[in-house]
């Protein structure tokens, strides 16, 4: 018997009752991957923000940038081969951590090709300086191994090499001298969105998967409403199509999830350690499966002795997930380095003071910062003093009280694990939530009655075409300011 209590006849009789048929919900679902690609290509055509300005370059650098790419002009290939394999072997050992200390021999990796190309250390370039175009263009683009701490980290190196055939589609259509010049002179332009492909598909394929799990878990009716809100959630549109390595990581999880939900181990693995290959955030989807099972095991044999031989069966399962996801994540990041990143929050570790204040995201001896110290946020998250507690919990209580599926079980407890990612990472809700999103969508079909789903969807919608019509409004041609 189906939630209402009536029993189910198949799932052609139920689209009918709905007036909608399998067909209708595969024409819904392809219209909203059209108007996200509509909405998503709209805000890719904004110039690369602070961060994205700088992470663009990486893909070159860490096959040795202008270093490989001198050898290979004047037909050195074995130093050229190795200049690339040493950059690799630097951003894959360090690349992982925010603010690293470079060991001494490793800041000297790169001492023949600086003297023999003439690398000269950049100096910072101030926000509206007259004269940043030029000097940007007079640097030579390198591994630089004594400014590792600039450019906050946590990142393998996935995402950069899933970015290298559109930097490569650029390359053939422009020169990087060309990018440099719309960045500094444009607020928008068409050539930012070839920048950003590869995390414009990323959002297409999340929203593709949302559509497809809730239709095997909710029903086909349940696609196109998932994949709306999915879709129009405001930062789906905003931040898939960005350099941010959230939205590549995003697919990545939620498919990983849906296999290890359906005890495919070895693929979900597999997806696990592409997502763990693209941010290291990806760790919050193992207390999210270690809740679940602890509440499964709970409804299917109470507090008896059975509950431990079932946590013990999928403690295993969930080891020998996460050793099939490390084996993945080897080539893109040193294992060593990414689980002392992901563990600073709790330990603490020794960073460079020149770059990113990593004592921040430690719980409990936070600094002041824009963001807010995180000692202080955790005191607002374990305090019931604002009404931001008070909606969890309500909501908590209201969505234990429906009668969701398993895998909507799943989602609303990702969802809450929003409480302690917060802590370390605040709540603006910014690319940073893009994890989320797949399991909001999938949480809210399950959970929402069809109208209420579709007016949630609907509202999303709205503030999504706000945003939207702001940057319809910026300048589309040259920057004045």
């Amino acid at each position: 018997m189906n939630r209402a209590g009536v029993q189910p006849t198949g799932v052609r009789h139920r689209l009918d009752r709905l007036g909608l048929d399998s067909g209708a919900a595969a024409v819904w679902v392809w219209a909203v991957c059209a108007a996200y690609l509509a909405l998503s290509v709209l805000f890719a055509t904004v110039k690369l923000d602070g961060d994205e300005f700088h992470v663009i370059k990486e893909p070159y650098e860490f096959i040795g940038g202008d270093y490989t790419a001198g050898y290979l002009e004047e037909g050195e290939y074995g130093k050229a081969l190795e200049t690339a394999w040493k950059a690799y072997v630097l951003y894959w050992r360090y690349r992982p951590l925010f603010a690293p200390v470079i060991a001494e021999e490793h800041k000297s990796w790169f001492e023949e090709e600086e003297q023999r190309f003439g690398y000269v250390k950049p100096e910072s370039v101030a926000r509206g300086d007259p004269d940043a175009l030029d000097k940007y263009q007079e640097r030579l683009i390198v591994p630089e191994p004594d400014r590792f701490y600039q450019h906050g980290a946590g990142k393998p190196l996935l995402p950069s090499l899933l970015t290298i055939p559109q930097l490569g589609l650029i390359a053939l259509i422009s020169s990087g001298d060309e990018l440099l010049v719309i960045q500094h002179s444009h607020q928008r332009h068409p050539i930012f969105v070839l920048t950003r492909l590869v995390q414009i598909v990323a959002g297409l394929a999340t929203i593709l998967l949302v559509a497809f799990i809730a239709a095997r878990e909710v029903g086909e009716h349940a696609a196109p409403l998932g994949a709306a809100i999915a879709a129009f959630v405001p930062i789906s549109p905003m931040y898939f199509p960005d350099l941010h390595t959230d939205s590549i990581m995003t697919p990545f999880l939620i498919l990983a999830a849906y296999l290890l939900f359906n005890r495919q181990v070895l693929w979900g693995g597999v997806m696990y350690g592409l997502a763990l290959a693209s941010k290291n955030t990806a760790v919050f989807l193992l207390p999210a499966f270690g809740i679940f099972y602890l509440i499964e095991g709970v409804k299917i044999n109470g507090w008896s002795t059975p509950l431990l031989g079932y946590l013990w069966r999928r403690v295993r399962q969930l080891a020998l997930f996460c050793g099939i996801a490390v084996v993945v994540l080897f080539p893109f990041a040193n294992p060593l380095s990414y689980v002392i990143e992901v563990l600073t929050p709790i330990t603490g570790r020794q960073f460079d003071p020149r770059g990113e204040d990593v004592s921040r995201w430690i719980i409990g001896r936070g600094t002041e910062s824009g963001m807010g110290s995180s000692d202080a946020r955790l005191t607002a998250a374990a305090s019931f003093d604002d009404v931001f507690q008070l909606l969890v919990l309500l909501a908590l209580f209201l969505a234990i009280q429906a009668r969701l599926g398993r895998f909507g079980q799943l989602s609303l407890i990702m969802l809450l694990l929003v409480v302690p990612y917060g802590v370390v990472f605040s709540y603006s809700f910014n690319w940073r939530y893009l994890m989320f999103v797949p399991f909001l969508a999938l949480f809210s079909v399950d959970a929402l009655r069809r109208p209420h789903a579709l007016a949630f969807a609907a509202v999303l919608a709205l503030f999504t075409l706000a945003e939207a019509m702001d940057v319809i409004a910026m300048p589309g041609g040259a920057d004045q300011g």
